[in-house]
């Protein structure tokens, strides 16, 4: 019962609004007006604050893409898990943690990252804190979902591969 609510309140915390999501398009739009660009903004490694940031955002899509991935596999596995008869100890609830641990760490990434970015807000490399410090823990997400969820105690191979670098550096 504990966890179900937790999980309630969780998801229910967790999910961005449509309130979000309108500031972020909205924020995105004020960025390119301020510049004068009528396109998004293309990644260039090296060069303008703007081009760099719009690099650091194709990362963190690629890195919630494999998140999302690993995810999926995890959730396959845990139904899985979860159908089969158990011996002892009753069913197995491994959907319901999952679920429940992935909200919590939505909300936890997005509350340490809008604090990085808060320390920086003086300048304008704070978007760019903010966008690696979701990179980073997106990854580090990636790699507990992987050790938690995708590998076996014997010498079965992963479901998939160990995530070790981000994606970006792959």
């Amino acid at each position: 019962m504990f966890i179900a609510l937790l999980a309630a309140v969780l998801l229910q915390d967790a999910r961005p609004s449509a309130d979000d999501a309108a500031a972020s398009d909205a924020a995105m739009a004020a960025a390119q007006a301020i510049i004068g660009a009528d396109q998004p903004f293309r990644c260039v490694r090296d060069g303008s604050t703007p081009e760099m940031n719009a690099c650091l955002a194709d990362d963190l899509e690629q890195e919630e893409a494999r998140m999302q991935r690993y995810l999926t596999a995890a959730e396959q596995r845990a139904r899985a898990m979860d159908e089969q008869p158990r011996a002892f100890g009753g069913p197995s609830a491994q959907r319901g943690y999952l679920a429940a641990s992935q909200a919590a760490w939505t909300a936890y990434a997005r509350i340490v990252c809008e604090g990085v970015a808060d320390s920086w807000k003086d300048g304008s490399i704070h978007t760019a804190m903010y966008l690696g410090c979701m990179i980073d823990m997106t990854h580090e997400r990636t790699r507990v979902i992987w050790r938690d969820h995708l590998i076996y105690v014997d010498s079965t191979p992963p479901v998939l591969p160990e995530p070790v670098t981000p994606v970006a550096r792959d």
